[in-house]
């Protein structure tokens, strides 16, 4: 009979393993700008800047629970603090492992702590991301709208139409088309409705609370990333959004390094930013979003479960 492996080997094995990932996460960063590169961008950035990019980084987290919260709000009324803990834990998991792998532990802590049903929960989630995703690509077609004088107004206007691409996607329009459907498709697609807005009025809710959380998120990283590399223009902090736009789709490696600091280089390129000061500022700002990650996570041990 096989013997299992004891508490004292596991323990172990995860110290190894922990230690590993910090081996391997330092000589990534040594490789991509080199530690002495990181500490002197980060140097750029005053105690005021500082604390300004993290109030905004907190915020933004804060928002993420209230979106959750409201969202499932007949379930998890009263429950704010344990909302925030999910929202914490689903954050720095999302954050940390490759793939989006880290996703999935919103519908099963959803589940465990909350008896929240996964087909829901994972419908809420894609509708999250489909707000997350718009929201970007519209703020960075708004911020280059400001930098371009010949027909640059009109990139604002999918700012403009975002409002009625949410009114569209309501519980209510998906519950009819799913009655228009064969039997086996419109069972599928009420399933899926159960995790969309009720009606047009949470749907506009949840995209006034999204552009709430990446607008301080954006400001703050935005703002961060223009004192980091020196530029003269405000507009080269769309290069932070686009970063954040990297961290929304299945990258393949752990925490998105590589992918988050190339996207960021490659749009800060065309504001005459030099390559080396915009990898160093792109690293300077990816460790200080991990970093915060991880404080969400330690925190989220002190929140209650339930």
């Amino acid at each position: 009979m096989t013997s299992l492996p004891s508490a004292t080997a596991l323990s172990w094995r995860r110290r190894l393993g922990i230690l590993a990932a910090l081996i391997a996460f330092a000589a990534a960063v040594e490789w991509l700008a080199g530690w002495r590169g990181v500490v002197d961008a980060a140097a750029r950035l005053s105690p005021l800047g500082a604390i300004a990019l993290v109030i905004g980084l907190t915020a933004s987290y804060l928002l993420r629970g209230a979106r959750i919260y409201f969202y499932f709000h007949d379930e998890l009324k009263g429950r704010f603090a344990a909302t925030l803990r999910l929202t914490l834990i689903h954050n720095a998991t999302a954050n940390l492992l490759p793939m989006r792998a880290g996703e999935l532990s919103f519908p099963l802590l959803a589940k465990r702590d909350f008896d929240l049903p996964p087909m829901r929960t994972i419908s809420a989630l894609v509708w999250f991301r489909l707000l997350d995703l718009l929201l970007l690509g519209g703020i960075s077609l708004a911020v280059l709208a400001t930098g371009i004088e010949a027909g640059g107004g009109r990139l604002w206007l999918p700012m403009l139409a975002l409002p009625f691409v949410v009114l569209i996607a309501s519980r209510r329009n998906l519950m009819t088309l799913a009655n228009r459907l064969p039997e086996k498709l419109g069972r599928f697609l009420l399933q899926v409705a159960q995790g969309l807005p009720a009606d047009h009025g949470a749907a506009l809710r949840d995209l006034a609370i999204t552009a709430a959380n990446w607008g301080s998120k954006l400001l703050a990283l935005g703002a961060a990333f223009v004192t980091l590399v020196g530029a003269p223009s405000w507009q080269a902090g769309i290069a932070a959004a686009a970063g954040e736009v990297s961290g929304i789709l299945p990258v393949a490696t752990p925490a998105g390094f590589g992918a988050y600091e190339a996207v960021v280089v490659a749009t800060a390129l065309p504001f005459g930013i030099d390559s080396t000061t915009a990898l160093q500022a792109a690293v300077t700002l990816h460790l200080i979003i991990l970093a915060t990650s991880m404080a969400g996570f330690a925190i989220a041990a002190w929140l209650p479960r339930r």
